[in-house]
């Protein structure tokens, strides 16, 4: 860290060392823990702490040795996260694997699913679960247990959950879908032409507002399009995002929405406008996961490119970088009270982060 006057070093013997680059003739810290020869390390911005890479597991220390954050791990690529009201955090694996997490990063219960799977939509009480596992629509009581399937005609790459719980929407390439919650009935269809390459395509997301009255997605001719449910009507159409649309997410207060790409852009837009508010580019791939803060002040983008990005919104700046996974960052989620941010990742890990600076802790 070149404020600080220090280097941090990782070798085949599981330990990384601190280093005083006026004074190298022996390290000022020597931190264990990690199982496996060391492939990275880094520094935060600030100095503060220290991250260090072993296999598939992610450790961070502070200056002092104290790691102040747990690093949680899955057998597979991790496919979602949820922060949950007590502090506790949900995960769930692509073979079906769910796991409850303390606040403290110890493993409390884990339920296996059936069928192998991907992203998890929920209820805004966590009473109902929606899961998407290849061309499937599995839907899930609050213990996890499986109430309903529907099976569809192509592999999903999108899921959402309204947050009354009363519609449920999937799509893929071909189609977007919504069925009422939990009779399975459908009650809006819609036809996608592919607009881009077959496997661009596939990428698609679909969201739910928080009441079940409004649907976004993308639509044939590339606009990301919302339309009232259950009716079908299209409300209003956001135009100039270009490529895919691979993730989106409402703030809080459901004025603003956000769109991830493919080409790595995020682009943030007022829903009563329809005007972009914020474009936000720093990604040098795919846009996987979006997550805003409780207070919709700041906004986390992750992508394929591994890293996840901070941005503040106000000032559509990127306030950090985490660059500690080693695979596609495919979500996240802020805890309850805006301080942590749990990301999920392809490398079969779930890092908390502390997006508080040291400044204001």
């Amino acid at each position: 860290h070149s404020g600080l006057g220090l280097l941090a070093s990782g070798a085949d013997d599981h330990a990384v060392r601190v280093w005083d680059v006026e004074q190298p003739e022996s390290p000022v810290a020597v931190l264990h823990g990690q199982r496996a020869p060391i492939r990275h390390v880094e520094f935060d911005p600030s100095g503060e702490r220290l991250l260090a890479v072993a296999g598939t597991t992610v450790r961070v220390w502070d200056r002092n040795g104290e790691p102040p954050r747990a690093v949680m791990r899955h057998p597979h690529a991790v496919y979602t996260v949820d922060f949950e009201a007590g502090g506790s955090l949900l995960s769930s694996d692509w073979k079906g694997l769910f796991r409850r997490w303390s606040s403290e990063g110890d493993l409390v219960s884990e339920v296996q699913d059936a069928a192998a799977g991907s992203r998890l939509a929920f209820s805004g009480d966590r009473s109902v679960y929606a899961r998407q596992h290849w061309q499937y629509l599995a839907l899930l009581d609050a213990e996890l247990q499986r109430i309903g399937r529907v099976a569809l005609d192509d592999k999903l790459s999108g899921v959402s959950l309204s947050g009354d719980a009363t519609l449920v929407a999937a799509r893929n390439w071909k189609n977007i879908y919504v069925f009422r919650v939990p009779d399975s009935e459908l009650v809006f269809h819609y036809v996608v032409e592919d607009h881009g390459t077959p496997k661009s395509s596939r990428f698609c997301d679909v969201l739910l507002d928080a009441r079940g009255e409004r649907l976004y997605a993308q639509d044939a001719t590339g606009d990301l399009v919302a339309w009232a449910m259950p009716s079908g009507r299209e409300v209003a159409r956001f135009r100039g995002q270009a490529g895919v649309i691979s993730r989106l997410a409402l703030d809080p207060e459901g004025a603003r929405l956000a769109s991830g790409s493919q080409d790595g852009a995020t682009w943030v837009w007022d829903l009563e406008s329809e005007r972009v508010v914020a474009r936000l580019a720093g990604h040098t791939s795919r846009v996987y996961a979006l997550a805003f803060t409780p207070d919709g002040s700041r906004l986390a983008t992750g992508s394929d490119d591994t890293t996840v990005r901070l941005w503040d919104l106000e000032d559509q700046v990127e306030t950090a970088v985490f660059s500690v996974h080693t695979d596609y960052v495919y979500d996240l989620d802020f805890s309850p009270d805006g301080r942590r941010l749990a990301s999920a990742s392809g490398d079969h890990t779930i890092h908390v982060w502390d997006t508080v600076p040291p400044s204001q802790r």
